[in-house]
Parts: C-alpha cells; sequence; structure tokens
C-alpha cells in the first residue's frame, strides 16, 4: 500500500523543486499528477511522463480517476508525492474519496483581478479560500510551504488567513 509522503497543489506539477528537494528529502518512488487536462493531452503526459525524476514514476490520472485509483490501492506501492494543479482539483478528488490528511499549497500562480497574494507565489480567490476552508474543517491539514529546509517551515492555512484579515 503506497504512503502519501505529500499531497500539494502546484500549478506548475513537476518541477525543480519537486525533482531536486522534495522527492529526495521524502524519498519518493512515485509522482502522481491528479489533473483532468493533463491527464487527457497526451503530449502534457508524454512530456511529464519523460521528464520526471529520474528513478521516480510518475502516474497521470484525471481527477475522479485519481481519487479511484486511491481508494483501490492508494496508487500501489512507495511513498507517493500527490499533485494537484489547482485548489478544485484538490477539493474534488477529495469529496470523491482521495482522503488525503494534508494538503501543501505550494504555488497558485495570480494573474486575474479576483486573486490576491496569500503567501510567497500563492495567490488565491474567494472561492478557493472558501474550498481550503471546507477542507480544514473536513480534517485536512492545510498548509503552505514551498521548499522541505529548516527556514522554510510550514503556514498553517487559518494563521495566515487571520494575519490577512481574510
Amino acid at each position: 500500500m503506497g504512503k502519501l509522503a505529500l499531497t500539494r497543489i502546484d500549478a506548475r506539477l513537476i518541477h525543480g523543486q519537486i525533482a531536486s528537494k522534495w522527492s529526495k528529502v521524502l524519498n519518493i518512488s512515485k509522482i502522481v499528477i491528479v489533473d483532468d487536462e493533463t491527464a487527457h493531452d497526451d503530449f502534457m503526459k508524454q512530456f511529464f511522463e519523460m521528464a520526471g525524476v529520474p528513478g521516480v514514476k510518475t502516474l497521470i490520472y484525471g481527477v475522479e480517476e485519481g481519487a479511484k485509483r486511491w481508494v483501490e490501492d492508494s496508487f500501489g506501492d512507495g511513498n507517493i508525492i500527490a499533485i494537484f494543479k489547482d485548489v478544485d482539483s484538490a477539493q474534488r478528488a477529495y469529496n470523491a474519496g482521495f482522503d488525503y490528511p494534508s494538503l501543501d499549497i505550494g504555488q497558485v500562480p495570480g494573474g486575474t483581478l479576483d486573486r490576491m497574494n496569500i503567501i510567497g507565489s500563492v495567490n488565491l480567490n474567494s472561492e478557493e479560500i472558501k474550498k481550503l476552508r471546507e477542507l480544514k474543517i473536513s480534517g485536512v491539514d492545510v498548509y503552505f510551504q514551498s521548499l522541505p529546509e529548516p527556514e522554510d517551515k510550514p503556514h498553517e492555512l487559518d494563521m495566515v488567513l487571520n494575519k490577512l484579515k481574510l
């Protein structure tokens, strides 16, 4: 049975921080991308499978399929990083049975007027904040952490939102 070492929202999916930092610190054997758009794009699937971390298997599922696979066999054996591209996908997967215990919000881009900078490279709109609060109420430990380094401590959702008066 697989062990979720990290569940993360990161619009970049697999990138340098995942490859060079998180996967090594957490001794990852598998990265699972759970994203409808990527799962249905043959070019992007091939790109992420080829550009993945050496020695680490990359699996790509849509949200419903990812939740189903988690319920069936926890994505198989080994230490796993599960990555969602956005808050909506993370919440939909959770509601479909992918009952991850914690969720790291790593990177969510800005670029639209309804988004506000929350912390670092995380920009959320009011609907995404609401969804993260719902996950928190459901028992998910929601936090923000860019890197697995001592100087980059996790910041809890409520603490960050209270500081911003949101």
